[in-house]
């Protein structure tokens, strides 16, 4: 269950990510410029909102970047330690405990992060950042921005 809210925290962080200005002449950026304008114009964001926005992405792209370079130090840690002729159990479920203590702190930091963003959206806004239609896209027979991926083919 603590997984699920993780997962729902991180899908939403990464739609408020979308208002970050990418660095001149990159066309991948300038194409998530695009992006980040037409959600801005989908939420009908002001000017304010979208500098506050802004701020609050940058915040928390160097928080992100931290817990990163945390997490992949442990990794390293982890395959060294398996990599010895004995490696010890104790000290691999040390590294897992500190992983899971870090994404622990990491959702902490996200959910704090979108009561900030809940705070510069009106109501209608963060809903509808939040929705499914919103964050998944047009319904099927729709053009998204993405294309239709295997995942939304369904089974057969």
């Amino acid at each position: 269950m603590q997984y699920m809210k993780s997962a729902i925290v991180i899908i939403a962080l990464s739609m408020c990510g979308a208002w970050a200005a990418p660095p001149a002449g990159d066309s991948a950026a300038l194409k998530g410029k695009d992006m980040g304008n037409k959600i801005a114009q989908e939420l009908g964001l002001n000017a304010d909102q979208k500098t506050k926005l802004k701020a609050l992405r940058e915040e928390m792209k160097t928080v992100r970047k931290d817990h990163m370079e945390k997490m992949k130090a442990l990794r390293d840690k982890s395959r060294d330690e398996l990599l010895k002729a004995a490696p010890a159990q104790a000290v691999l479920y040390g590294y897992a405990k500190e992983m899971g203590d870090l994404h622990t702190v990491m959702a902490q930091k996200e959910a704090d992060h979108l009561l900030k963003v809940k705070a510069v959206l009106t109501p209608e806004q963060f809903k509808k950042l939040l929705s499914k239609d919103f964050r998944h896209g047009p319904e099927e027979g729709e053009d998204g921005p993405h294309g239709k991926g295997p995942h939304e083919e369904g089974r057969r």
